[in-house]
């Protein structure tokens, strides 16, 4: 059953690797309704997001929150580093952050959880 399991998962988040790009791209996309819809279409509208600096609840928060993001650390970049490690719903990816100059800004890792309809349900960041 566990291996049914497995291959049934990687069937329902055969996108998992895209959608996590698209929400690291999220963070320098400037147009808000192109974020807004990018986000809508990869995360649950009750989407959960929590690290160091957020507790986040639901897509208009963290609407919110990337736009203040882009206030305060304008030109800042996020990037997936590597390839993302999947299981039956859940991807640990690591990222680099990089600024304008393109001078290293911050690096970590993101443990995403996807329901069943294969959009991201919540994301913890963690600084390091």
């Amino acid at each position: 059953m566990s291996l049914f399991a497995n291959a049934v998962s990687d069937v329902v988040q055969a996108d998992a690797a895209a959608n996590v790009d698209a929400w690291f791209g999220l963070w320098k996309e400037t147009d808000e309704a192109a974020g807004l819809t990018t986000l809508q279409g990869i995360a649950t509208p009750s989407v959960a997001f929590r690290d160091r600096y957020s507790l986040i609840d639901g897509v208009a928060e963290l609407s919110a929150h990337i736009a203040a993001a882009q206030k305060f650390m304008p030109g800042v970049i996020l990037q997936r580093r590597g390839n993302v490690r999947h299981c039956q719903g859940t991807v640990i990816a690591d990222w680099s952050a990089t600024g304008p100059d393109q001078a290293p800004r911050g690096q970590g890792s993101n443990v995403f959880v996807f329901g069943p309809a294969g959009r991201i349900t919540t994301v913890t960041g963690f600084w390091g």
